[in-house]
């Protein structure tokens, strides 16, 4: 899962890999000095080298809009093709669309947290990043119910970002939605 920072040092660029056989978070990676360009390249190479059982490179979902437009272009442009892609619901069924990227907004946004949150308490996915765990405490309902980040000045984090928007959670949501969407069973995965 990534967000896609602009590489200009205010916020990072993060990326998490995840295990959908244990449902661990494995690595995590966050700069705030790439751009979107030069953090595609990075995440298709993670994403090669965090290889299934089965040698399929780690699949690869982002937040657009923004830079990850510019970062989704570039992981096509380099070949890549272990894409996550939206769903689309209807009454009857849901099904894959061809549309790449996870998109910000307020609905989605708090569904996607409101699931990882519960997925940590639970402890259906298990994230040992003391940095990410430490930005889940920073975001909060707002009047209208939507969550939001505090947009607190962040000078330890080791990205060299000058302001933590809680990049590293979202890259850690948008992980653990993959994880699901591949079939991860946080029963099994629970007895493991």
């Amino acid at each position: 899962g990534a967000d896609v920072g602009s590489g200009s040092g205010a916020t990072p660029s993060c990326l998490s890999i995840g295990s959908s056989q244990t449902g661990e978070k494995v690595a995590e990676y966050a700069n705030a000095r790439v751009d979107a360009k030069q953090f595609a390249v990075i995440a298709v190479r993670l994403c090669k080298l965090f290889k299934s059982h089965d040698g399929s490179p780690a699949k690869l979902a982002w937040e657009i809009p923004g830079d990850g437009v510019t970062f989704g272009n570039t992981v096509v442009e380099l070949g890549f093709r272990r894409i996550w892609l939206r769903m689309k619901a209807n009454f009857v069924v849901s099904e894959f669309t061809n549309l790449m990227g996870w998109v910000a907004n307020p609905e989605n946004t708090r569904n996607l947290l409101t699931e990882y949150r519960s997925a940590l308490l639970t402890m259906a996915v298990v994230n040992r990043s003391e940095l990410a765990l430490k930005e889940c405490l920073e975001f909060r309902y707002n009047a209208r119910g939507d969550v939001e980040h505090n947009n607190i000045a962040s000078k330890d984090d080791p990205s060299g970002a000058r302001v933590n928007h809680g990049d590293r959670v979202i890259a850690d949501a948008i992980m653990y939605m993959v994880m699901k969407s591949m079939g991860f069973n946080e029963v099994q995965a629970l007895k493991a």
